[in-house]
C-alpha cells in the first residue's frame, strides 16, 4: 500500500481538496477515474463492485463524471440529497436518498475548480446531475455517518453487540 498526502494550508472543502489532490490521483497526465470514500462513514459496501464503473469511465464514458452510492436517509438527514431513477441521479422526485460519501469521480468533474481554493462538492454534483452526467446505485446494507462523537458511540455499540452474538 502506498499512502500519499495532499496537505491543505486552509480547509479546501471536499471538491477543493480533491482538486488539490488530483496530481496524486492521475498518472502522468492520464485522467483516470478514482474512488473517494469519506473518512467519517462506516459502510459494509462491496467496493469491488465499482470496478466496472471505473472501467466504463476510463474507457471513455464521456457522459459520466460521477457515480454515487446512495443509502436510506438516516434520522439526522431525513430529507435526503438526491433521487435515483434506474441508474441516473436526479434532483427531482419523491424518494430522495442520502449520498453515502462513496463516489467514483472523473477528474474532468474538477476541471474548473481553482487550485488551492475552498470549493464544496455538492454544487459541482448538482451541475453535473443537471447535465445528466451522474449515475448511481442504492446500497441497502449497513451504513453509518460517524461524523459526531454520538454517532461513533452508536457504531461502537452496534459492532460490540455483533461481536457478543458471534456475528
Amino acid at each position: 500500500v502506498q499512502i500519499s498526502y495532499s496537505p491543505e494550508k486552509e480547509v479546501l472543502e471536499t471538491a477543493g481538496g480533491i482538486a488539490n489532490a488530483l496530481p496524486l490521483l492521475t498518472d502522468k497526465g492520464c485522467h483516470r477515474p478514482f474512488l473517494v470514500v469519506n473518512a467519517d462513514i462506516y459502510c459494509e459496501f462491496d467496493y469491488v463492485s465499482l470496478l466496472s464503473v471505473l472501467q466504463a469511465m476510463q474507457e471513455g464514458d464521456s457522459k459520466r463524471y460521477a457515480h454515487l452510492i446512495l443509502v436510506n436517509n438516516p434520522l439526522h438527514h431525513t430529507r435526503g440529497d438526491f433521487a435515483l431513477i434506474q441508474d441516473r441521479i436526479v434532483l427531482t422526485g419523491e424518494n430522495f436518498l442520502t449520498f453515502s460519501g462513496i463516489g467514483v469521480y472523473h477528474p474532468l468533474l474538477f476541471k474548473d475548480v481553482p487550485s488551492g481554493k475552498p470549493v464544496k462538492l455538492a454544487p459541482l454534483l448538482r451541475t453535473a446531475i443537471e447535465n445528466k452526467c451522474v449515475t448511481g446505485e442504492f446500497f441497502s446494507g449497513t451504513w453509518l455517518d460517524i461524523g459526531t462523537p454520538e454517532r461513533l458511540i452508536q457504531l461502537d455499540r452496534l459492532l460490540n453487540a455483533r461481536d457478543a452474538r458471534g456475528g
